[in-house]
C-alpha cells in the first residue's frame, strides 16, 4: 500500500492517456457531440394547416419539426428544424397534405451548391402551399355560373348519341 506522498506514476500515466484521449475525441467529434438541430425559416402565402409539431421531411425522409408557424406581415413565417440533413441554399419547401384527414407536413427538396444560412429565409419564390379543396370549389361554382347551358344542351347530345 502507498503511504501518504507516495506517488504512482502508472496510474496517473493511465489517468493522463485516458484524459488525453477523451479531449481529442471530443475535439473531433465537437459538433456532433454538442451541437443540435439547425433551425431554418420559410415565408409561405398561407399556412394550409400546418402547425407547430408537424413532421418536417427532406427529400422525404423525417428530419426535424415545425416549431412555430406565425403571420409577418403579408405572409406566414414557418420556423422549423433540421438535424442530420443537408438543406441547400436553393431548397424547395412546399406544405403538403399527410392524410386524409387534412394532417399536413413541411416537404424540403434539398438543391444548390452552398449550405442555406439559417439566418436567411427560405422566400416565397421557393415555397409552395397545397391545393385546397375549399378554394377549388370555389372556383368550380363560379365556372358553372359562366356556363351557357342553351349551348352545352346540344353539345352534350352530340356526344351521347356519338357514344
Amino acid at each position: 500500500m502507498a503511504q501518504a506522498g507516495q506517488k504512482r506514476p502508472v496510474l496517473t500515466a493511465v489517468i493522463g492517456l485516458v484524459l488525453i484521449a477523451a479531449l481529442t475525441l471530443a475535439a473531433f467529434n465537437y459538433e456532433a457531440i454538442f451541437s443540435g438541430p439547425t433551425r431554418y425559416t420559410a415565408e409561405f402565402p398561407e399556412a394550409a394547416g400546418l402547425q407547430a409539431n408537424d413532421r418536417v421531411t427532406v427529400a422525404g425522409v423525417e428530419a426535424g419539426r415545425v416549431q412555430d408557424v406565425s403571420l409577418d406581415g403579408d405572409h406566414v413565417k414557418i420556423e422549423f428544424t433540421v438535424e442530420d440533413a443537408w438543406v441547400g441554399n436553393r431548397t424547395t419547401a412546399s406544405i403538403e397534405i399527410a392524410t386524409l384527414l387534412g394532417s399536413k407536413f413541411l416537404a424540403l427538396d434539398p438543391r444548390g451548391d452552398a449550405e442555406q444560412d439559417p439566418d436567411q429565409p427560405i422566400g416565397r419564390d421557393r415555397t409552395k402551399s397545397p391545393f385546397d379543396v375549399v378554394d377549388a370549389f370555389n372556383g368550380l361554382s363560379g365556372t358553372i355560373d359562366q356556363l351557357d347551358t342553351t349551348q352545352l344542351a346540344p353539345s352534350l347530345t352530340t356526344l351521347s348519341d356519338t357514344f
